[in-house]
C-alpha cells in the first residue's frame, strides 16, 4: 500500500481545557466551522504524514534535527531517486521541495511548500515535468525549471503558479538573471547544450548559446547544467553526457561572449551560489566535491563530499559535508571560505538538500523526509582541508595540426599536483576520442601513437590526483592519407647514331 503512505492522518492532539461556558462557545464554533470549511475548499492542506507531530523542543535543549514531515506526493514516487527531496528553497515563509526521477520518466511533479507554523504541506501547483531539481528566487518570483518536460512545461513560475512552454526544451536545469532585468535559462534542445535569454520577463526567448557534443562518440549529447553569475559576468559550460566536459566555459560580460576557464573539473557543475567574491558550486562527477571559482582560478574546497549548499538570509554559506574516510555528514558554515564552523548536531542519514528559513536549517532527505533543526544551536571552529587542483598542459600535438597516416603521432604534456608526492599527480591518461591510449604513473608523460587511423581525432591529456580531481587539456588533429609516390615513367632506350 505504498501509495497510501502520503495520506496517513496524524494522531489527534489532546485538547486543552477551555474555561468558556459551552452555551457561549456554540455560536462561535459554528461560525468557525463555516470559515474552516470554506478555507478547506479553496486551499488543500496535507498534514505531514509522520506518525505524530514533532515534539516541541525547548530552546535551551541541545540542538537536533527533528523529522517535521514526509512530502505527501514525493513519497509516492516509484524509485529511491524519485522520492528523494533533492532540492530545497526557502521563500515567503515556507520551504519548497523538489523531487522526481527523470531517468525513470515519472511525473507530473507537485509543488507543495511546507508551512512551519501549521506543519502542513500545501498544494500550490502541479507542474507537467518528470522532475524538479532546482528552485530559483528571481525578483519577487520563484522559478522551477522543468528538468524533463512531459508536454506543457519548460518551467513553472509563481505566484500565482503556472506552467509556461515558450521554448519546447528537451531539458531545463537552471535559471538566472544577470542584470535584474533579463532572464537566462540553461539546458538542452535535442543533442545541443542550449542557453536561452529573455528580456520580457520570460514571455519570449531567444537562443544565446548553443554547443553540440564534442566527444565524437555515437549518440552523445551536450547540456548546460548550471548558470553562474559573478562580478557582472555570466558563465556556462557544456558537458557531454557520455564524454567529458568541454574544454572551456563561455562567458558573457553584458556585451559580448568569450571563452573562459574550465569550470567543470571532472564534470557536471550544480547549484551555484556567490560567497565572498567566489562562485561556489557542486561537482557531482567528482563525487560531490565543493568547488570555488574567483573569476580566474577554480579550486576544490575541502577533501570530502558536499551534498546540500545554500545561503542564509545574511549571505552565510551553509554546506552538508561528508568528511573523507566514511565519517558521518556534518553541517558547516562560513562567510569567507577560509574560516569554518561545524554545527554540534548530527545530520540525518540520507541528507541531500538544505535551506535556511528565519535562521532555522531544514534538510531534505531520501524517503521524502523533511527535517528541521530544533533546540539551541552550538557551533565550533573546524578545519576544512583544501586539495589543490592538478594541472595539465598538452605540448604536442598542436591543436589543428595535420599528420600523415603511417607516421607516429607524438603526444606529450606536462602535469603537476601540488598535493602529490614530488608534485606529481596520481596518474596521467592519454585518450584519442573514447580510446584510452596510455595511463602513465610518472614522467615523462609522452607516448607515440603508431596506428592512428585517417580522419579527425581529439587528443585528451588528463591529470588525475589521488582524490579523483582532474585537469584536462585537449587538441584536435587530422590524420590524412599518405600522398602517393610520383608515378615512374619508363622511356624506351634510344640508340644514338654515330
Amino acid at each position: 500500500m505504498r501509495e497510501q503512505r502520503g495520506w496517513r492522518r496524524r494522531d489527534a492532539r489532546v485538547p486543552t481545557a477551555d474555561p468558556t461556558p459551552a452555551v457561549w462557545r456554540l455560536p462561535w464554533l459554528c461560525i468557525a466551522a463555516v470559515f474552516v470549511g470554506c478555507a478547506a475548499l479553496a486551499l488543500p492542506l496535507f498534514p505531514s504524514p509522520s506518525a505524530a507531530p514533532p515534539p516541541v523542543v525547548a530552546q535551551d535543549e541541545p540542538a537536533a534535527f527533528t523529522l517535521v514531515g514526509t512530502h505527501p506526493r514525493a513519497v509516492r514516487q516509484p524509485s529511491t531517486r524519485g522520492e528523494t527531496l533533492n532540492t530545497l528553497e526557502a521563500w515567503r515563509g515556507r520551504i519548497y521541495a523538489g523531487y522526481g526521477d527523470y531517468g525513470d520518466n515519472t511525473g507530473p511533479i507537485s509543488i507543495m511548500p511546507f508551512d512551519p507554523v501549521s506543519r502542513t504541506f500545501r498544494l500550490d501547483h502541479v507542474s507537467d515535468t518528470e522532475a524538479i531539481d532546482s528552485f530559483r528566487v528571481i525578483g519577487d518570483q520563484l522559478w522551477a525549471p522543468a528538468t524533463d518536460r512531459r508536454k506543457n512545461a519548460d518551467f513553472a513560475v509563481g505566484e500565482p503558479w503556472r506552467d509556461l512552454r515558450p521554448l519546447v526544451t528537451t531539458h531545463a536545469y537552471d535559471v538566472a538573471t544577470l542584470d535584474g532585468e533579463d532572464l537566462w535559462l540553461s539546458g538542452s534542445k535535442g543533442v545541443n547544450a542550449t542557453l536561452w535569454r529573455s528580456t520580457d520577463g520570460g514571455e519570449t526567448w531567444a537562443v544565446a548559446q548553443r554547443e553540440g557534443p564534442g566527444s565524437g562518440l555515437d549518440n552523445d549529447f551536450a547540456r548546460y547544467y548550471f548558470i553562474g553569475v559573478l562580478d557582472g559576468r555570466l558563465y556556462v559550460q557544456a558537458d557531454d553526457f557520455y564524454g567529458t566536459p568541454h574544454a572551456r566555459s563561455r562567458v558573457f560580460d553584458g556585451t559580448r561572449w568569450r571563452d573562459g576557464p574550465n569550470l567543470l573539473l571532472g564534470g557536471m557543475g550544480w547549484r551555484p551560489v556567490t560567497v565572498a567574491g567566489h562562485l561556489v558550486y557542486l561537482s557531482y562527477a567528482l563525487g560531490g566535491s565543493l568547488l570555488a571559482f574567483d573569476g580566474e582560478v577554480v579550486r576544490r574546497v575541502g577533501d570530502g563530499r558536499a551534498r546540500g549548499v545554500t545561503l542564509d538570509e545574511h549571505g552565510v554559506l551553509h554546506v552538508i559535508y561528508e568528511p573523507p574516510g566514511g565519517e558521518s555528514a556534518v553541517l558547516l558554515r562560513s562567510t569567507d571560505l577560509a574560516r569554518w564552523e561545524q554545527l554540534e548536531a548530527a545530520v540525518p542519514d540520507g541528507a541531500r538538500s538544505l535551506a535556511i528559513l528565519d535562521g532555522t536549517p531544514y534538510i531534505g532527505a531520501t524517503g521524502a523526509r523533511l527535517f528541521a533543526l530544533t533546540g539551541r544551536p552550538s557551533w565550533r571552529p573546524v578545519e576544512v582541508g583544501r586539495n589543490a587542483l592538478p594541472t595539465a598542459r598538452l605540448r604536442t600535438p598542436a591543436d589543428g595540426s595535420v599528420w600523415r597516416h603511417g607516421a607516429p603521432v607524438l603526444v606529450a604534456g606536462d602535469a603537476l599536483d601540488a598535493d602529490g608526492p614530488d608534485a606529481r599527480p596520481d596518474r596521467v591518461q592519454v585518450w584519442a576520442g573514447s580510446e584510452l591510449l596510455a595511463e602513465l604513473r610518472e614522467p615523462p608523460y609522452a607516448i607515440a601513437w603508431t596506428d592512428a587511423p585517417t580522419g579527425t581525432h581529439r587528443i585528451v591529456l588528463r591529470a588525475i590526483d589521488a582524490e579523483g580531481l582532474m585537469a584536462v587539456d585537449r587538441a584536435t588533429i587530422e590524420v590524412r592519407p599518405r600522398a602517393p609516390l610520383p608515378r615512374q615513367v619508363h622511356l624506351p632506350r634510344l640508340r644514338l647514331r654515330r
